[in-house]
């Protein structure tokens, strides 16, 4: 985890509150190393902020960002679910770096 000198500062309690729930927050979302960098998937996030997936896609999707910094930040990926009568179909979702996941999509 990144660390500023806001947090670096003796005596600060709200400062070590926040490293604190950032830590938190960090284990529950199940980052992984992909492509040497560490992503996280569209699906857990929505399941850490209690939102449903398909909100967080569309919110993705809405992103006013340049097209560098999408294809930087979010890569599209898709898991294969089992269907009840032995099929399985492909769920879209995205993994996306730490540069992201304190965007207005987590909100």
């Amino acid at each position: 985890m990144k660390k500023s000198s806001r947090l670096l500062r003796p005596g600060n309690e709200c400062d070590a509150t926040f490293c604190q729930s950032n830590f938190r927050l960090t284990n529950e979302l199940g980052i992984t190393i992909e492509n040497n960098r560490p992503v996280v998937s569209s699906r857990k996030v929505a399941e850490v902020f209690e939102k449903e997936h398909k909100n967080v896609i569309r919110d993705i999707k809405a992103l006013d960002c340049d097209a560098e910094f999408c294809v930087l930040n979010f890569e599209p990926t898709s898991r294969t679910v089992a269907m009840p009568r032995g099929g399985t179909r492909e769920e879209p979702e995205y993994l996306m770096t730490r540069d992201v996941t304190a965007s207005p999509i987590m909100r």
